[in-house]
């Protein structure tokens, strides 16, 4: 069994590869070219390494204080098997839907807010949703005092953050947009996603974000044939990584200060590295879990319990949390039982002593949770309805295909009625923008024909 395991495992990734490179310089960023990339990043890739290895390992955390499975190559491969059926299921989607309409590099952004005014609305947000959040004071762990901060405002405060996460997004893709039209130099664009990157890195304790700048960069570079630059990109990958590898740990304590001020910050951040390095000490240093750690392959873990647990020792939950996006609008002070996203379900199971955990499963694990083999029907079919239902909405502008490319990233790792709500919260900011300038346009119009007429 894990010698067919092996072989659909080389066709997958030939073939994931080879229609992320064939039709993105063809197409440009669609929605489902950013689920090839999800696909190949958050699930092809770890399971090469537990290919190679022989097992998909955990940190000693982990380890420790979860029941999340070492997924073993060998002993596990009926359960392996089960995982890349799902995957299997939505390669004709995949295929099919990244044929889109040529795209125009030299486009411009009409009817639409500037760049400019796009990251002083991202920069206002992401100040306040760090002093809304309680870090500016000091003294917290990054992910505790967000789950405080959400449980003390409830919906509003949840509104608010996918709100700074859909800006973010926006203004990443336009970033990009910008650059590939020749609107926006090099030194600019590198500049922006760097300050992007560290802010948000600071204020959310987040990675997905680097990933998201680096797979917009990584588009810009094949369609311009800047092969030198993607090779020299790979090798500065590496240093990367291992930066954010051990950024988990930093994180921990970087926002541990006295006071909110520069002095304070670099304290905290110095706090965050020296815990960091007696991590370091304690686990030791694996090339392997070096990888694991950039490929989130822990991810791949829980998956891995999923498919070996639910609908056999645990019962399937048939939607629950997929149907969550119906009731997430009602406060859960009027309905305490209300369904929770698949990330705190998976919790609740494999961690159930840690109150502030949340466990990524990938759109394949939540649905395998939820409908078992049925998803191999369930999952393709839903990618399909998203893109027809979303893309539309997004005209021919390429700032709105590099932000459909990053959601289609989004939808393999976030949990489905997250998801949903940052396409709705997206698809308003959108409209207000677009309602906006045209309330704009409109009045100079009328103040122009106003004048010629008095003169």
């Amino acid at each position: 069994m894990s010698a067919i395991n092996l072989i659909i495992l080389i066709f997958l990734t030939f073939f994931y590869v080879w229609l992320f490179f064939s039709r993105i310089r063809k197409y440009g960023p669609t929605f489902s070219l950013g689920i090839t990339l999800g696909v190949l990043f958050f699930l092809l890739f770890p399971l090469w390494i537990a290919a190679l290895n022989g097992e998909l390992t955990l940190d000693l955390q982990a380890t420790m204080l979860t029941s999340i499975p070492i997924l073993e190559w060998n002993k596990g491969a009926e359960t392996i098997f089960w995982m890349l059926l799902p995957i299997i299921s939505v390669t004709p989607y995949v295929f099919r839907a990244s044929k889109k309409k040529h795209f125009q590099e030299s486009e411009n952004e009409k009817n639409t807010l500037s760049l400019r005014s796009w990251v002083f609305i991202y920069i206002l947000s992401e100040l306040l949703f760090f002093a809304a959040s309680g870090l500016i004071g000091g003294g917290e762990h990054w992910y505790r005092s967000r789950n405080e901060f959400y449980s003390q405002y409830g919906q509003s405060a949840v509104l608010f953050s996918f709100t700074v996460s859909a800006l973010r997004i926006i203004t990443i893709a336009r970033i990009m947009s910008e650059h590939l039209s020749g609107a926006l130099s090099t030194k600019s664009t590198l500049g922006l996603c760097i300050f992007i990157s560290l802010t948000t890195l600071y204020t959310t304790g987040n990675r997905i974000f680097l990933l998201f700048i680096a797979a917009e960069i990584l588009i810009v570079l094949i369609i311009r044939r800047r092969y030198f630059l993607i090779l020299i990109g790979v090798i500065a990958a590496i240093p990367f990584g291992f930066a954010m590898s051990i950024f988990k740990w930093i994180r921990v304590y970087m926002h541990t200060y006295s006071d909110f001020s520069v002095s304070g910050i670099l304290s905290g951040i110095n706090s965050g590295i020296n815990f960091s390095l007696q991590q370091m000490t304690l686990e030791g240093f694996k090339q392997r879990d070096f990888f694991q750690g950039i490929v989130e392959s822990a991810n791949v873990n829980v998956y891995y319990g999923i498919v070996k647990n639910f609908g056999t020792t645990t019962p399937l939950l048939w939607g629950e949390t997929i149907g969550k996006i119906f009731v997430f609008w009602v406060p859960r002070s009027f309905w305490e039982n209300k369904p929770e996203t698949i990330t705190v379900i998976m919790a609740q199971f494999m961690a159930p002593n840690i109150s502030t955990l949340s466990l990524v499963t990938t759109i394949f694990g939540e649905f395998y949770a939820n409908f078992g083999v049925i998803s191999l029907i369930a999952l393709p079919i839903t990618l399909f309805f998203v893109d027809k239902l979303f893309s539309p909405l997004y005209h021919n502008s390429l700032s709105y295909q590099f932000t459909m490319f990053l959601f289609g990233i989004a939808i393999i790792r976030f949990p489905m009625s997250d998801f949903i709500i940052y396409m709705l919260i997206l698809v308003a900011i959108m409209w207000i923008d677009r309602k906006l300038l045209a309330s704009i346009y409109s009045k100079k119009n009328n103040r122009s024909h106003d004048k010629g007429q008095f003169l």
